[in-house]
């Protein structure tokens, strides 16, 4: 049985909403536990979707909020993923030993 998680991008909401608060990116990523890409993909993701929003202080600092739930014009939403169990198969030689195959 394959073990679903929660996605970055349901876990970076889940939080927002749950703050009720303005957050820093890096207190995003802090407490969410993910990477840097991970975090940044999810913000923008949901800032282009109507989701969250930020403010930009003059000194460079953005600060993310949670937008109304009514707001959120998502297609599609999903709140689970399943990570990929197989391996991927490796490039497949012909008899000459090189990648092209004959002409």
């Amino acid at each position: 049985m394959k073990i679903k998680e929660p996605t970055h991008t349901t876990k970076v909401l889940n939080w927002l909403r749950d703050r009720d608060d303005f957050a820093t990116w890096q207190q995003v990523m802090d407490a969410i536990k993910s990477n840097r890409n991970q975090t940044a993909a999810a913000l923008f993701h949901l800032r282009k979707r109507r989701c969250i929003d930020c403010i930009i202080e003059p000194d460079g600092v953005a600060w993310w909020f949670a937008l109304p739930p009514e707001e959120d014009n998502r297609s599609r939403h999903l709140d689970e993923r399943v990570p990929e169990s197989r391996p991927r198969n490796r490039r497949k030689k012909f008899k000459t030993g090189v990648d092209v195959p004959p002409e």
